[in-house]
């Protein structure tokens, strides 16, 4: 079984995807992606996260690394807001492909937990 999600992860429509970028010359390494993603953190941590927040990382994604998930959880979780984070271990960038069931299963508690919360 698991070896069929991390083939399913593999599919040819995500290796498209990733050429495409390529093409582009737009890689997670590229200068602009990078400051891209450094805008995005830092309008994240002066307080641009106004609901409550579910990080879901895949332990040994590629395109964006473990400590850049924890790095985005610490500010989402610094703010006025609930935020978790859930990691899933020997997954990759498309956690919701690998581990649907687990993934939907995190998803339903967090928002059921939020919606109790605000009922």
């Amino acid at each position: 079984m698991e070896r069929e999600r991390f083939e399913l992860a593999r599919r040819p429509a995500l290796r498209e995807g990733a050429a495409g970028m390529a093409a582009a010359r737009m890689s997670p390494g590229h200068p602009v992606f990078q400051r891209l993603r450094a805008a995005a953190l830092d309008e994240l941590a002066a307080g641009g996260l106004r609901a409550p927040h579910l990080v879901i990382w895949g332990r040994e994604d590629p395109m964006a690394d473990y400590e850049l998930g924890l790095r985005f959880y610490e500010i989402a979780a610094a703010g006025a807001v609930r935020a978790d984070l859930r990691v899933f271990n020997r997954a990759g960038h498309s956690v919701m492909l690998e581990y649907p069931e687990a993934f939907n299963a995190a998803v339903i508690e967090f928002c059921g937990a939020y919606r109790s919360a605000t009922d």
